[in-house]
């Protein structure tokens, strides 16, 4: 995949807003969005100017993919190779692009507040670029300046071109693979663990591949019965604990597809819901909606997550809703800008995305949250998470 052009003039405007000649990132998720190449590894380079230029610097042994992938401006290192002497050949590359690209003593902007990260392919190994990156680039470009970008990075990437949209729109389909799977699966006897991996097996082979996707990845987790009322904290680790009749399943699923993000949660009762399940889960739902119909350009991030606040205090369950209404998704699992939270004054922009999830946690009898994907369009939103909401 190619950056497509509303994204090239997008940060070229940024960039000589903030007087800065050009942006060198490390990150997996800041090369995809400078370039359109998801790294297999944390190893690439992307240099980008306010003119609108960018060139990657990637491992040779990725250079196929990349190519695939309908990359063209790019050079390589040998890496992970008994002949390779990376950082020399990084350095020379280095040089070479900031004298072509005019940048060796411009101001560039670096990327060093970023201490949440998602990762490159192989996500078992990501990396940071930290101070060791900073006194190479000082050591190749000693002419340049260089400040740190971190808050135009975040402002750029908050608001999606409709290109980005259109990924992210996919990423949420295949998520509903896994759903789809969930849903079908929950019931009396099958461990939590059984749960989760039919989930990511789901996304994995139906996923990758589809619509032109390369690769598609789950990162689900399963608890149930009254385990439930914890499923707000950002991990929670699947046990083996096995359904009964009765027990509230819930699924908090992450899908990384090509490098763009989805972030969903459903609810299923095992054996079909009782009243109160049905009562609790119906006032989760309305408080999604309100929250949901709040969504405009121009409205407080705050006045969103009151929307939805409003519909569970009156419904008498405000102390179980523990958390934001929302966050931002897309380069991320989990991202900010947007923050739909109490006391952020921030207003919502056309083209940012954010999920959408109020919950209720009750100790001693379970937790129930519906997550959506929604994007911010000029008159409300464009959902990007459809699958069945029914509890």
């Amino acid at each position: 995949m190619r950056i497509d052009s509303e994204r090239i003039n997008r940060n070229s405007s940024g960039l000589n807003k903030k007087g800065l000649d050009a942006l060198i990132c490390r990150l997996p998720e800041n090369v995809l969005f400078l370039s359109g190449w998801w790294p297999l590894t944390g190893t690439s380079w992307a240099i980008s100017t306010a003119d609108g230029r960018t060139h990657i610097i990637l491992p040779k042994c990725e250079a196929i993919e990349a190519q695939a992938d309908g990359i063209t401006d790019f050079s390589t290192f040998e890496w992970a190779h008994l002949e390779a002497h990376s950082l020399e050949e990084i350095k020379k590359i280095v040089k070479h692009v900031a004298i072509e690209f005019g940048i060796e003593k411009g101001h560039i902007g670096i990327e060093e507040n970023f201490e949440g990260i998602a990762p490159p392919l192989n996500i078992g190994e990501p990396s940071v670029p930290g101070w060791w990156s900073k006194q190479l680039l000082m050591e190749f470009l000693p002419n340049a300046k260089f400040s740190n970008a971190s808050d135009l990075l975040d402002e750029l990437r908050s608001v999606k071109t409709h290109s980005e949209l259109e990924k992210l729109r996919i990423a949420n389909e295949i998520a509903g693979f896994g759903l789809e799977t969930f849903r079908a699966n929950v019931k009396q006897g099958i461990p939590e663990i059984e749960l989760l991996a039919l989930v990511d097996g789901a996304i994995a082979v139906k996923g990758s591949g589809y619509k032109g996707i390369k690769s598609a990845r789950g990162f689900a987790q399963v608890s149930s019965g009254q385990r439930t009322e914890k499923a707000w904290r950002p991990c929670l680790i699947t046990s083996n604990r096995i359904l009964q009749n009765g027990d509230i399943a819930l699924l908090e699923l992450a899908v990384v597809a090509d490098g763009f993000w989805a972030d969903n949660t459903r609810v299923v009762v095992a054996g079909g819901p009782d009243k109160k399940q049905q009562e609790i889960y119906a006032v989760v739902r309305k408080a999604q909606l309100a929250a949901k119909e709040a969504i405009r350009p121009g409205i407080k991030m705050s006045a969103v997550d009151k929307a939805a606040r409003d519909v569970i205090n009156e419904a008498g369950y405000g102390k179980y809703f523990i958390h934001i209404t929302g966050h931002g998704v897309g380069w991320r699992y989990h991202e900010f800008p947007p923050l739909l939270a109490p006391g952020n004054e921030t207003l919502l922009q056309e083209g940012m995305v954010t999920s959408v999830e109020p919950g209720i946690y009750i100790p001693g009898f379970g937790g129930f949250r519906v997550e959506d994907n929604v994007a911010v369009t000029k008159d409300g939103i464009m959902e990007l998470s459809t699958f069945n909401r029914d509890l």
